[in-house]
């Protein structure tokens, strides 16, 4: 595997190394072998930051997906983070207006979906950035609206929307009681 080849693999699976391993255990294993320094890593998260960024809008029904992989990967720059959190949520300000299965997402990203919360989010910019408030502000819009049973959906996890929306909601709101100040 040459170092082209590693960037490609890893910009593939977002730098999920876990899914990495899990899809392509040899391939994985080559990279590693590689011992690719942590700042071309960081290279090549940027250059997943701006194509994130980039491709957000391309297809509104992956805008919940665009945006928790763009978090995932503005998650691993820790402490440093916030010059990319506040474009995020320039953008999130205008997710207010996507479907209702985006925006119930988009909450399920923000809250995490662990046991403590640590995996979304809430908990991330509320213990690495100064952005809480601003955060809090453009949830609030995101999850302005209301689902009536007519809202179902005919698959799996959303034959109860409501249900799902309250849960995620619910989800957002301990996540910030627990990690802010707010």
């Amino acid at each position: 595997m040459t170092i082209k080849d590693a960037e490609r693999f890893y910009k593939i699976y977002n730098g999920y190394t876990f899914q990495m391993g899990r899809e392509e255990p040899a391939k994985y294993d080559a990279f590693r072998e590689l011992k690719i320094p942590d700042d071309m890593l960081r290279e090549w998260d940027l250059d997943l930051i701006a194509q994130g960024f980039e491709h957000l809008w391309d297809e509104e029904k992956n805008v919940w997906s665009r945006q928790g992989d763009l978090l995932e990967v503005i998650k691993r720059f820790g402490k440093g983070a916030g010059v990319y959190v506040d474009p995020l949520l320039q953008e999130m300000e205008k997710m207010d207006r996507l479907n209702k299965q985006n925006r119930i997402l988009i909450i399920e990203n923000m809250s995490g979906r662990d046991r403590e919360y640590k995996s979304g989010g809430v908990y991330f910019i509320c213990t690495n950035t100064d952005q809480a408030e601003h955060m809090n502000e453009v949830m609030k819009k995101i999850m302005d609206f209301t689902c009536t049973d007519k809202d179902n959906l005919e698959y799996p996890g959303w034959t109860d929307i409501n249900g799902r929306f309250t849960a995620a909601k619910n989800a957002y709101k301990r996540a910030l009681k627990k990690y802010s100040t707010l």
